[in-house]
């Protein structure tokens, strides 16, 4: 995150020397006042980004771990009774063998 601080606060001072460039003294005051409250503003909207993006990172893990525990749980329910299929298919083998 401290990077993409770093790229939109370079971008903005650019963007700040070459508009500061070409106004004249006295405009150049309201102008920097203007740009370091956008910066403020930048970084805060930034840091909202970040914690948003991290939150909703944890909502898709938690998703997808849920729904990788459901399936385990069928796969465990599911190994149970083909165990008593294949007991059962061993008896029915036996007695088949006997006849």
């Amino acid at each position: 995150m401290n990077r993409r601080k770093e790229f939109h606060g370079k971008h903005h001072r650019s963007k700040e020397k070459s508009i500061l460039s070409t106004l004249p003294q006295d405009q150049q005051s309201a102008v920097k006042e203007n740009f370091s409250a956008q910066e403020v503003e930048l970084d805060s909207t930034l840091d909202h980004i970040a914690i948003v993006k991290e939150d909703e990172s944890y909502k898709v893990y938690n998703k997808c771990f849920f729904i990788t525990a459901i399936i385990a749980l069928f796969g465990m329910i599911d190994v149970a009774f083909n165990y008593k299929r294949q007991d059962t298919m061993a008896i029915i083998e036996k007695e088949a063998v006997r006849e």
